[in-house]
């Protein structure tokens, strides 16, 4: 190994050897970094229910946070709920077709999340039940801790 730095390979690959493409880490390569010191937080998870007796059709918004950089920043959000279409006590009245979706809005100012829910037709079809949706986020920036 004849470069300086730090890798750590990917299992089935020798450190001494391996390229890039075949490390989880590789000094060459810059690693996405977390402000972990700002107020609001640039990273959490978020708790967020749709109450029972809301219409099904619509997009929730879900999250707002204020990051401030006055760039772009890289941002990553994922998560949902675990339903599973068809499934007997799923608390939506969905069918194959029908739409769940996340988006997610990041500016030089603001990161902020939205839930979808579109049953195509289906009507407006009220919850029987709450709910629960949860999702984590991270927000990326050029120089941080």
């Amino acid at each position: 190994m004849s470069e300086y730095g730090i890798k750590i390979s990917l299992p089935g690959y020798d450190v001494k050897t391996a390229t890039p493409e075949q490390c989880a880490v590789h000094s060459d390569y810059p690693v996405p970094k977390i402000a972990m010191d700002k107020t609001p937080s640039h990273f959490g998870i978020v708790h967020y229910t749709i109450p029972k007796g809301t219409y099904v059709d619509g997009t929730y918004n879900i999250f707002v946070t204020v990051h401030g950089w006055g760039y772009v920043p890289t941002a990553l959000v994922y998560g949902g709920n675990d339903l599973y279409f068809g499934q007997q006590n799923s608390p939506l009245p969905l069918s194959i077709g029908d739409s769940l979706g996340l988006t997610y809005y990041v500016d030089d100012n603001i990161l902020s999340i939205d839930y979808t829910i579109d049953s195509f037709g289906s009507g407006s079809i009220v919850l029987d039940a709450d709910i629960p949706l949860t999702f984590k986020y991270y927000i990326f920036v050029e120089d941080g801790a």
